[in-house]
């Protein structure tokens, strides 16, 4: 299950005690050791309740915090080991991803043609990013994970940056909810969006 956020269910079952778990240091030995977030896919309707509709919007698997990784290995020591031979599951597939001759040929000129009149090709967004120049001057392109922040909707700034700062679709739905119940006249003026939609 995911840390540091609330869970309104773990599969088909309620929390009947505490929803949200999180692990804040590491010790051995009574030492603390530095630690870090290490990030895993979750399914988000597999922990939150949600509607068919936003079932639809939401990604299938999201990157949350998973566990933690241990930083400071420098200052651990252990003085014995488990051997233990690693097993592996090999499967062989007989298919052929490349037959010959192939079962059916794509025209990709037709296919060409039609992506420019279809609704995504027409759409302001796609428009907008067909018309963007990138230079990448022998450099390399850094990807990160997708950030979502809280927004004002009259201004479409971001709010409440002191509180929270910008993560993951669900650390933003946390936040939104805990404002929403801090002060319930936000309903409607806040909400919640990709951090890149603010440039």
């Amino acid at each position: 299950m995911p840390l540091n956020l609330v869970i309104d269910k773990f599969g088909n079952n309620t929390p009947g005690d505490i929803n949200k778990i999180d692990v804040s240091e590491f010790r051995i030995g009574g030492s603390k050791a530095g630690v870090g977030d290490a990030a895993e896919s979750f399914a988000p309707s597999a922990y939150k309740n949600m509607s068919d509709d936003d079932k639809l919007k939401s990604p299938s698997y999201t990157k949350e915090k998973g566990g933690i990784i241990v930083t400071d290995t420098d200052t651990l020591f252990v003085d014995y080991a488990w051997d233990r031979d690693v097993q592996y599951d090999v499967i062989v597939s007989d298919f052929d991803p490349f037959p010959d001759p192939p079962p059916f040929d794509i025209d990709f000129s037709w296919f060409k043609l039609m992506m420019k009149g279809g609704a995504i090709g027409r759409n302001e967004l796609s428009v907008k990013n067909a018309q963007k120049n990138f230079k990448l001057n022998n450099a390399a392109v850094s990807m990160s994970d997708e950030k979502f922040v809280l927004i004002d909707n009259a201004t479409l700034a971001q709010h409440s940056v002191d509180v929270f700062a910008g993560g993951t679709h669900a650390q933003a739905n946390d936040a939104f909810e805990s404002i929403l119940k801090e002060n319930p006249s936000l309903k409607g003026k806040v909400s919640i969006a990709a951090a890149y939609q603010l440039n």
